[in-house]
């Protein structure tokens, strides 16, 4: 993803950023891309919840983690304080937990579903995004990600969430392309240890 006068970021302290799943340097294939970096730093997924169990246990509900949630509110709250704005002013506090902990992490997903909510709000004549217009956002944003995911992606995820890891087996290209997508996610755990689960709108799906 390459970020260029971006409305998804404020003000960065760089003329340019790219950014790639995390996991991603530490391929043997990420070797020849670093070459061309003077610097980079690792800037893990806020984990907006706790690391899910393993085995046929995967399939467990999250348990949120406020210090990943609180990370996602003040990047809102940034947001619209650089438009004299405040967050109980455009969103109950439930809807954006809500919103966080469905984006992931991801902080193009959170700014893509709060816009989103901005605007049914509006169409719905109401003065905040509440809980029931960010259902609404979530279910339709999970509806547009069902047609891209085949069989073979979705046995992927299980696959993963089932060990806790990646495969990384060269027969293995669908997780590639799941991290690429943001299908699966990647969070840094204690010790730098990488834990992995699907983004919180595909799990439904599987």
């Amino acid at each position: 993803m390459l970020f260029a006068e971006s409305a998804l970021l404020v003000e960065p302290a760089c003329a340019l950023i790219y950014s790639a799943p995390i996991e991603f340097s530490h391929r043997l294939a990420a070797e020849q891309a670093t070459n061309f970096f003077d610097e980079r730093c690792h800037l893990p997924t806020p984990p907006v919840h706790k690391r899910p169990p393993t085995g046929d246990q995967w399939r467990a509900e999250r348990e949120g983690n406020e210090d990943g949630l609180d990370v996602m509110r003040k990047v809102v709250a940034r947001r619209l304080e650089a438009r004299e704005k405040t967050i109980d002013e455009i969103i109950t506090r439930d809807a954006l937990t809500l919103l966080a902990r469905m984006s992931g992490g991801v902080m193009r997903e959170l700014i893509r579903y709060f816009r989103d909510g901005a605007t049914d709000a509006q169409l719905l004549d109401r003065l905040q995004i509440d809980e029931s217009v960010a259902q609404g956002v979530i279910l339709r944003h999970r509806q547009a990600l069902a047609p891209q995911l085949n069989a073979i992606h979705r046995e992927a995820l299980r696959r993963v969430l089932r060990e806790g890891t990646l495969t990384g087996g060269r027969d293995e290209p669908s997780e590639d392309e799941l991290l690429r997508s943001l299908h699966l996610l990647s969070y840094q755990g204690d010790q730098r240890a990488f834990w992995y689960d699907a983004h919180p709108n595909v799990l439904p799906l599987l």
